[in-house]
């Protein structure tokens, strides 16, 4: 069942980036293409702490596939997912999303802040396969990005 709810988000999401036509989608099916594109970091993110807390063994392979796919949705090139108007703002589109309108006025800082997340996905990619040390030492930079981001540009459900 697990997959089923994994994989039709990603479906959607690769259909959207992918598609030349990503402008011409309905911009609610948007918003969910980029809730699946947060569902797939969530995926991965709960794979690596169920190690940390010790709800799984540690396992290098495990560990390291998680740690790239992170990495991996962090370079997507998804700013066809984040059409103006999309935010909370929205009196037709709000109830669906949490995305502030602050995220679309300061892109620099948003950019910066992906900037982040990348570098702190870059290492914890390098390191996720060494031990569970390393996994853990790894994970906090990702974390505080992934919050500094939430912070100014998710509302609050």
């Amino acid at each position: 069942m697990m997959k089923n709810k994994t994989l039709l988000p990603l479906t959607m999401l690769a259909s959207i980036v992918f598609s030349p036509n990503a402008l011409a989608i309905d911009s609610s099916e948007l918003i969910e293409a980029r809730q699946g594109l947060m569902k797939l970091y969530s995926v991965n993110m709960d794979v690596i702490g169920e190690m940390l807390h010790g709800v799984q063994p540690y396992n290098k392979k495990t560990a390291k596939e998680a740690a790239d796919n992170l990495l991996a949705l962090s370079k997507l090139k998804v700013s066809t997912l984040w059409p103006t108007g999309t935010g909370t703002a929205s009196k037709s589109l709000g109830s669906m999303t949490s995305a502030k309108p602050e995220l679309w006025i300061q892109k620099e800082k948003v950019a910066q802040k992906q900037q982040d997340l990348i570098t702190a996905l870059e290492a914890l990619s390098r390191d996720a396969g060494w031990s569970a040390r390393s996994l853990e030492d790894s994970i906090e930079p990702v974390v505080q990005a992934c919050k500094g981001c939430h912070k100014e540009f998710r509302a609050k459900k």
